[in-house]
């Protein structure tokens, strides 16, 4: 049987016709049909890790009966993979035996918030499934990318001179005309480049789209576009406003990861959630005891994507905390997320304890240092410090009422220093997080 077959009688080849129609079908899916089709994925990626990965050797016993079926109620036994192991056990975790009809192996390398790299390996099987779930997923809110979109990029391809700051060229995947635009530069010399792009569609990371909106607006609004798709984050409610104020735009959030591939994607129908892409990963939501949590209840997501052979990931832990959603009233059946809450490891770990700064109110900073983007960043044991993008420097007043009130709400009596920037840091993914821990205490040694 063809390790990529979606059918069990084991004769038919997949093809990206039939993925593309079996995708349309399984918006409207129930859930028995579900829960067949991912077992039936789920079955062919358990026996490939099992005896050809290192990693999953022993790992994935619980899962098999003494005559090698398998054990669906036994799922939540199997360990979480952790970033960690990603990390360090990389070797371990590739299969020793690459699927041939997978198609060629490609690495890519994802930072998440931490800054570390690791590296993830996949076929181009599991990149052309999910860019027929992208291509649904734009289809859906009726976006043509062949007809052109800008991009930003952390470094240019060629023709692009050392001293571009962008360039026009065809994406060599979908060979759609692309205007890519130097993420690196100053947010003046972005605006200017994308207000000389022939397209109304721009991709880029939420946080990185904030600032470029406020230097926009600063300019005189000469950038108007169409759509703006964020990548690897949703839109806050405010930044949607912004957005809109800035660009005219309409935003677009799909839920993806180097690691999950694309997890799942807005709501078509108006309303404010995601809908999880059941067909190219199994996502659980579970609290702090392993358990499934409840509508309306955030927990960790748990991604099993169903069609990386070359490092499978079963029960990944991606890091972050997402709310389970209830059922969709516009009529799609695919489980919902209401919204995607934020990283499990945007903590700061201080004397005290482990601290969520997630209370703080980001626009009273902004607005109160008078700064286009604000980063708090864990750099001492017990010390954070404030960086923020403005034109002006904070005054010891201004300075004293946001450390006061970061205090109070975090209840932590933390030393806190400001630092104006030109720009906010980014972590080796390309990232511009709001939130990051750039200290880790000493390890105890050991007698």
């Amino acid at each position: 049987m063809e390790y990529s077959e979606f059918e069990p009688d084991g004769h038919t080849r997949v093809t990206a016709n039939k993925i593309t129609a079996m995708m349309a079908e399984s918006l409207f899916w129930d859930n028995a049909t579900t829960e067949q089709y991912q077992r039936l994925q789920l079955t062919q990626l358990l026996n490939h890790a099992r005896t050809t990965v290192p990693f999953y050797k022993t790992r994935l016993d619980c899962m098999f009966r003494h005559d090698g079926s398998i054990d669906w109620s036994r799922w939540h036994e199997i360990p979480i993979v952790t970033k960690a192991d990603l990390r360090d056990k990389r070797d371990e975790m590739l299969s020793t035996k690459p699927l041939a009809n997978h198609g060629r192996i490609y690495t890519n390398y994802s930072s998440g918030s931490t800054g570390v790299p690791v590296a993830i390996s996949f076929p181009i099987l599991s990149y052309n499934v999910a860019g027929i779930a992208w291509k649904r997923f734009l289809s859906l809110h009726r976006v043509d990318i062949m007809k052109g979109y800008s991009n930003s990029k952390m470094a240019l391809p060629p023709p692009a001179g050392p001293d571009a700051d962008y360039v026009l060229t065809d994406n060599p995947i979908n060979r759609a005309p692309e205007f890519l635009i130097l993420a690196k530069v100053k947010p003046e010399r972005q605006i200017q480049a994308l207000a000389k792009s022939p397209f109304s569609i721009f991709f880029d990371l939420p946080n990185s789209l904030e600032i470029l909106a406020r230097e926009n607006l600063r300019q005189g609004r000469p950038v108007k576009l169409d759509k703006i798709i964020g990548i690897g984050m949703g839109f806050t409610e405010e930044q949607k406003e912004l957005m809109k104020e800035s660009f005219g735009a309409t935003t677009l959030s799909p839920y993806s990861s180097k690691e999950g591939t694309l997890m799942a994607f807005q709501c078509p129908h108006g309303n404010d959630h995601f809908h999880c892409c059941n067909e190219l990963a199994m996502i659980e939501i579970l609290n702090d005891e392993g358990k499934e949590v409840d509508v309306g209840e955030t927990g960790r997501n748990i991604i099993t994507p169903l069609f990386n052979s070359a490092q499978p990931l079963i029960r990944y832990q991606i890091g972050d905390l997402v709310m389970r959603g209830n059922v969709c009233s516009g009529g799609i059946t695919l489980p919902v997320i209401k919204e995607i809450s934020g990283r499990m490891d945007m903590v700061f770990k201080l004397p005290g304890g482990d601290v969520t700064p997630r209370a703080i109110d980001a626009k009273l900073l902004r607005e109160e240092l008078h700064a286009d983007a604000v980063q708090i960043a864990q750099t001492g044991a017990n010390h954070l410090e404030v960086r923020y993008l403005s034109k002006v420097s904070a005054s010891v007043n201004e300075a004293q009422t946001i450390s006061n009130y970061i205090k109070t709400v975090l209840g932590i009596n933390s030393s806190i220093s400001f630092l104006r920037v030109d720009d906010i840091p980014r972590n080796s993914g390309g990232k511009q997080q709001r939130y990051v821990r750039e200290y880790e205490a000493p390890q105890k040694k050991t007698a």
